[in-house]
């Protein structure tokens, strides 16, 4: 993980030798957006220390990630790496279908399987909904959503998929809750 000016953590995609790519996926006026926003081609972006986010044992069996468009930098970084030995189904809730071409560059997998699904409602339900019609039963979950979506993947899972190791996490508040939501305790 990279930090910005304010210490956020970001997603490494790739190293090459000296060089970098991190994915920062830019929404409404965030202060990672507005950084991400401001840097130009040969800017020099400082590293400080590490941050590792907990992932279930990804090597137990069947895997499935969900997420939501902040969460598609973390979801490309897993991809690339791999380590997966078997099947993974990906679940991607959108508010803008348009971005569903994000993950097209990640190198192609046979046991990788994408579904993306519009968001209508709040945060998670269309995820929760497509969870249901998965047909998969996982060793290892790992989810994104906003604090409440989050909120709700866990509970969905956890009744849906009570014996895999399933870690969801907040990756943004919900701006209609922000005011009243700690998202330390998702």
């Amino acid at each position: 993980m990279f930090t910005a000016d304010e210490g956020r953590p970001y997603t490494l995609r790739r190293l090459t030798g000296q060089r970098a790519v991190i994915d920062v996926f830019t929404h409404d006026a965030t202060a990672g957006s507005v950084w991400a926003s401001r840097l130009q081609p040969g800017d020099e972006v400082q590293v400080e220390g590490e941050w590792h986010e907990q992932f279930p044992d990804f090597t137990a069996g069947e895997v499935v990630l969900i997420g939501d468009e902040t969460s598609l930098p973390t979801l490309a970084g897993l991809l690339d790496r791999g380590g997966f030995t078997s099947s993974v189904t990906v679940l991607v809730e959108l508010t803008d279908l348009q971005l569903a071409t994000y993950l097209d560059d990640v190198p192609a997998r046979e046991q990788v399987q994408v579904t993306w699904v519009r968001r209508e409602g709040p945060p998670g339900e269309a995820s929760a909904r497509a969870l249901r019609q998965l047909g998969v039963t996982p060793a290892a979950v790992w989810g994104v959503s906003s604090v409440s979506g989050a909120r709700l993947l866990k509970r969905e899972l956890k009744a849906e998929y009570p014996e895999a190791e399933v870690r969801v996490k907040a990756y943004w508040r919900d701006p209609e809750r922000h005011a009243d939501t700690d998202a330390s305790k998702v």
